[in-house]
């Protein structure tokens, strides 16, 4: 699994409009005169959201290496209603996976919620591709909400889901686009959940990898191990990595993450 672990910040003016007073200054020559006038303005256009412009024209993109970190995080939660539209509609499935991971890269308080909810829902169906890489990659991708927030709940539920027994107990109908079983299905969410716990960086999600670990080769935790057991090293090694140099020096071409979002 590889990582490319993926900003538009954006300010707009503000007009004025109706009656107003201005200051008309008329030069003559040498000689300045200023007026004092009330006037009648003239309306100014209207004024368009850019950043919502921006934003949507951003995930709409194809990324070869996924969201790329850095210029993601020059947006601002200021587009995090028009991400959750998009991910509402059908119309964007294609771009679903680009989507999730930019609401987890920009979005603040509330968002993992969503997040989670939206990687639960079920489905008594087999998936479009899209739509199984935006669940998968929305699961991982919550790591960066955990980064930027310290979202403790958010962490707590990544723990839980990087056990396959979790995914067991939900019972998922939702079918992968390709031939997988439930059990490989479980499997896989359960590395993407610890690969989300690495992305956080966090003292804490490093404690429980290595927890993780310890518990993976004890006879008890034959499960885990078998599932998750050959990303935990790796897994751990990226976190510590990011506790020290921080996402965006990790999120550059030389660091690789072999699992990347989406």
């Amino acid at each position: 699994m590889r990582s490319n672990l993926e900003q538009m910040k954006m300010e707009r003016d503000t007009g004025a409009r109706g009656l107003g007073i201005a200051r008309v200054v008329v030069r003559l020559g040498c000689v300045g005169v200023l007026c004092l006038a009330a006037c009648q303005t003239k309306p100014p256009p209207p004024i368009v959201d850019t950043s919502a412009l921006e934003v949507q024209a951003f995930v709409r993109q194809t990324f070869t290496h996924g969201v790329p970190y850095e210029a993601a995080r020059r947006f601002d939660a200021r587009v995090v209603p028009v991400l959750w539209q998009m991910l509402a509609d059908p119309i964007e499935e294609p771009h679903w996976p680009n989507i999730a991971v930019m609401l987890a890269i920009v979005g603040e308080e509330g968002v993992a919620d969503g997040l989670i909810e939206f990687v639960r829902a079920d489905h008594a169906e087999v998936l479009s591709p899209a739509h199984y890489a935006a669940k998968t990659a929305a699961l991982m991708a919550l790591g960066y909400h955990v980064y930027h927030t310290g979202d403790q709940d958010c962490l707590d539920y990544l723990s839980r889901c990087a056990d396959p027994a979790y995914w067991r107990r939900l019972d998922l109908q939702w079918r992968a686009p390709f031939p997988q079983s439930p059990e490989e299905r479980d499997t896989q969410l359960a590395t993407l959940a610890v690969l989300g716990l690495a992305l956080s960086g966090a003292p804490e999600a490093e404690r429980r990898l290595e927890a993780l670990r310890q518990l993976s080769r004890t006879p008890e935790g034959a499960g885990i191990g078998a599932a998750v057991g050959d990303v935990l090293d790796e897994a751990i090694e990226a976190c510590r990595t990011i506790q020290k140099e921080g996402l965006s020096e990790y999120c550059r071409p030389t660091h690789r993450l072999d699992g990347e979002v989406p």
